[in-house]
């Protein structure tokens, strides 16, 4: 019995009519290395003339069909005595395509896209919502939990531009409720700039509170000069990943693979050591008593 891989590709792939007909010329006649591997036979594949003829098909269009199916990873081709042969991929290999296919419509179809290097490492996100939902797992961290993150002014304007002041509750709440701890990179002027953006959005009165409530978690922030980090993007480290997070763009990376999260975190750490360190506490109370005496310029 053949084991070459039993799918159905015209389903799978959307193969075109001579798509199809020529994976199931190379699958049916055992054109496929998945042949060398159980046999130990040698078997090159067939040619291009010798399939087209067998089909009844212009040489031209089954050409144009084999690179389809090389593109789409299920035929392979190879070189003998200046030669070319084409054969299926072994099944496995043609398993694994089949699964990344599947990965990327059903997230389209729920307007994500998603791309694996690894399977389930790496996803890409797109649209204002799916963004938004990388925001709202900081309300799934528990107390003790450390919130880790590089947040320019300008990714903090295209936040309360995109998603304004009530979609931020729930992360902020968390912050505020649960003792998170918060590690931040962040502007120098970080504090008078979001002051600014509130008081914009809902009044003084809600702009105050809000500091307020800034002064009373748990922190350990470190300022660099606003000349660096001009992109709108954002960077997070939670739940045992990163996630970039770019509003402008409306764009957003989740990575779970630890080489990568590792090497994103020994960036971090570089980053702080070019800032200054500062108590937040300390400082955004030392803002309030400056806005309360009419000293900050709006």
């Amino acid at each position: 019995m053949s084991k070459n891989p039993k799918i159905n590709p015209e389903n799978t792939f959307k193969l075109s009519k001579s798509e199809l007909k020529v994976f199931n010329y190379l699958r049916d006649n055992n054109y496929s290395i998945n042949r060398f591997k159980h046999t130990g036979l040698y078997k090159s594949g067939e040619q291009l003339s010798p399939i087209s003829i067998s089909l009844k098909m212009p040489k031209m269009t089954c050409f144009d069909a084999i690179q389809k199916l090389i593109e789409r990873g299920l035929v392979l081709e190879t070189k003998k005595a200046n030669a070319k042969y084409y054969s299926l991929l072994d099944a496995d290999t043609v398993t694994n395509n089949i699964r990344k296919y599947y990965n990327t419509q059903a997230v389209e179809e729920n307007n994500v896209e998603k791309s694996y290097s690894i399977p389930g490492e790496i996803t890409i996100y797109r649209g204002l919502e799916n963004c938004h939902s990388i925001w709202r797992k900081i309300a799934d961290l528990h107390k003790g939990d450390k919130l880790i993150s590089i947040q320019p002014n300008s990714s903090i304007k295209e936040t309360m531009k995109k998603l304004g002041i009530k979609a931020l509750y729930p992360s902020n709440d968390a912050l505020n409720s649960k003792g998170i701890i918060n590690e931040a990179i962040v502007h120098d002027t970080c504090y008078e700039e979001m002051y600014k953006l509130l008081k914009q959005e809902a009044g003084y009165d809600f702009a105050i509170n809000e500091l307020e409530k800034a002064s009373h978690r748990v922190s350990n922030i470190t300022v660099v000069d606003s000349k660096y980090l001009q992109s709108p993007t954002e960077l997070f480290f939670m739940h045992n990943a990163a996630y970039f997070v770019n509003w402008k763009d409306e764009v957003a990376i989740e990575i779970k693979n630890k080489t990568i999260t590792n090497f994103l975190h020994e960036l971090y750490e570089l980053a702080r050591g070019y800032g200054k360190k500062i108590n937040q506490q300390e400082y955004t109370r030392a803002l309030i008593a400056k806005i309360r005496k009419g000293n900050l310029a709006i």
